[in-house]
């Protein structure tokens, strides 16, 4: 695992190429995905120091993305920082396997210091 390394889940290529952008120029190795399954692939084969991921579809247990993250024993410890447009309170509450839940539109900025802060070891302040 690279402590400098970062998994981005997201279907959306502009968001993915934003990110990317912020996070490769602040020194993290970006490894981007476009959909759940390549990004649970990704995840197992990189074993990168942070996940940062789009929700994608909820379940009536949580998010399946998370569940299938936090269920794999190979991804299960990697923090993951999820990012959604559902902002509800029982969002949030399904949310709960992310490390952070950071509410879409996302500046930037909050993402990179989120990141910053898990690849240090340290609370991302959920």
């Amino acid at each position: 695992m690279n402590p400098r390394s970062v998994l981005l889940i997201d279907p959306d290529r502009d968001t993915r190429d934003i990110y990317s952008v912020l996070l490769n120029h602040n020194g993290f190795r970006v490894v981007a995905a476009g959909g759940m399954e390549e990004g649970l692939q990704s995840a197992r084969q990189e074993r990168p120091a942070v996940i940062v991921t789009e929700l994608f579809v909820p379940t009536a247990r949580g998010w399946t993305i998370l569940e299938a993250l936090k269920g794999d024993a190979a991804t299960a410890a990697i923090p993951i920082i999820a990012l959604s447009a559902h902002a509800l309170p029982a969002d949030r509450s399904r949310a709960g396997l992310a490390d952070l839940f950071l509410t879409k539109p996302c500046e930037v900025d909050c993402v990179l210091h989120a990141v910053q802060r898990l690849c240090a070891g340290g609370d991302a302040g959920a």
